[in-house]
């Protein structure tokens, strides 16, 4: 929230040592942004897209539907619309003047989320926060626990050095 970030940065004015400072915290507020710095610091990502929709809609190749919009300042999940075709993009309403919008990588209801501090990093395979079938959600499996290979602690450390969090999370 925008009232923590104050109190984040006055602590910070002050000299109290905080965990992820005001500046790194903003740096990881604005997806476009975030996506931006992933691509430039050749992190793997899904293939992403930036622009107006009717734009879009003639630059992406039928091979990467479907899409996933996101909003620019989005969290939790919130706000994300999947969509399968051209046809059904063309006729999308977004709220937001640029699109980001991400290949869909479908997956079995769950999601490898990273979890570091400093930089050690832990694995977790967790329920989906999104998925695109209605009560699919209520099916979710439990929270579990993986092995980090080296590969995946890696990637996580290399994602929060690149924004400059002591504690974060990678989905």
């Amino acid at each position: 929230s925008l009232g923590l970030l104050y109190l984040l940065s006055w602590a910070e004015m002050q000299g109290i040592p905080t965990i992820n400072q005001h500046a790194a915290i903003v740096s990881v507020l604005n997806k476009a942004e975030m996506a931006v710095k992933l691509a430039g610091a050749n992190l793997p990502t899904p293939r992403t897209f930036l622009g107006p929709i009717n734009t879009l809609t003639c630059q992406i190749p039928d091979s990467c539907y479907p899409l996933i919009f996101k909003p620019i300042f989005g969290d939790n999940s919130k706000g994300l619309r999947l969509v399968q075709n051209p046809d059904e993009m063309a006729g999308l309403q977004w709220p937001e003047a640029t699109a980001l919008v991400q290949q869909y990588l479908p997956s079995d209801g769950c999601d490898l989320k990273l979890y570091g501090i400093g930089d050690r990093v832990w694995v977790v395979r967790k329920p989906a926060s999104f998925s695109p079938a209605p009560g699919s959600l209520s099916k979710r499996p439990s929270l579990e626990c993986l092995p980090t290979t080296q590969a995946v602690a890696e990637l996580g450390y290399e994602c929060g050095k690149l924004f400059g969090l002591d504690l974060f999370g990678v989905d």
